[in-house]
């Protein structure tokens, strides 16, 4: 099967329509989407409508902290997912409790036009917003596909441990997290591409285009479509076929999504500062 798998968006609807593009070109039999779909960028509910539409997808801490009460603080709490709530028509009187997840990813949802009708499986009285926070309290932490593993951030902390180059330096702890994965693991979460072996390496993707899985287990970061941190400013997905899985990097109008998030002061953070230091 000829797989698309994405994370990390991050409301940068520019990236995101360029990656459906080439992802259409290639014509993908499905679309996996490992989180963070919201969360900094301008536009979190045409990104999060689109996920719905077209791909399955777990959650992502993101997508927790919109759900969380604001009472709890860390990212809940920021003006930045505050505003990203409002974004999303969620009800400005309460944010969600949130709830056990589903076992399966809704794979279909309603158009991004808020005048559209609502989507099959929700009650036609929800509003939009109330869909969509529907729609993320039923995201599971973790999918499988084939012989995948399918998760946000890791497969030991589903939501909230970021595996980074210096991880193969422990080895007994490196080696428990690849005792969790079946054959192939894909995760995003560090917005930073590239490969784990078994054997306790790392090899980003600027480096490697494609990788061969062969009589090894591999722990693939697929990086990020909306927020790349590995220099490269352009949008990253994977295509994932059998044994192969061929790193994807798509230019996008940058220029054009930095103009409207400049228009939002509440997004500008020490996170979204890499945007903007990617203006040309």
């Amino acid at each position: 099967m000829r797989c698309a798998i994405l994370s990390d968006i991050h409301g940068n609807l520019e990236a995101l329509q360029a990656v459906a593009a080439d992802i259409a070109h290639w014509d993908a039999e499905a679309i996996v989407c490992l989180g963070d779909t919201i969360g900094y960028g301008p536009n979190p509910a045409e990104c999060l409508d689109w996920v719905r539409i077209h791909t399955s997808a777990v959650l992502g801490n993101a997508e927790e902290a919109a759900l969380f009460d604001p009472e709890t603080g860390g990212e809940a709490a920021s003006p930045m997912m505050a505003w990203t709530r409002a974004a999303l028509g969620f009800p400005a009187s309460s944010a969600a409790n949130f709830a056990a997840c589903s076992a399966a990813a809704r794979s279909a949802g309603p158009a991004a036009d808020p005048a559209a009708p609502p989507a099959a499986g929700f009650p036609p009285e929800l509003s939009m917003g109330d869909q969509r926070r529907r729609y993320l309290e039923e995201l599971p932490r973790v999918a499988y596909r084939a012989d995948a593993l399918l998760v946000h951030a890791s497969p030991r902390n589903p939501l909230h441990e970021y595996l980074l180059p210096s991880c193969v330096d422990a080895a007994s702890a490196f080696d428990s997290l690849f005792s969790l994965i079946p054959r192939w693991a894909f995760v995003g979460h560090t917005h930073v591409a590239g490969v784990f072996t078994e054997d306790r390496r790392f090899a980003a993707a600027a480096a490697l285009p494609e990788f061969t899985l062969s009589g090894r287990r591999a722990l693939v970061n697929v990086g990020s479509v909306g927020q790349p941190r590995d220099g490269d400013p352009r949008a990253a997905y994977v295509r994932w076929e059998g044994d192969r899985v061929v790193f994807r990097r798509i230019a996008y109008d940058v220029a054009a999504f930095l103009a409207k998030a400049r228009l939002h002061p509440v997004l500008v953070s020490p996170q979204t500062a890499r945007w903007f230091s990617a203006a040309t």
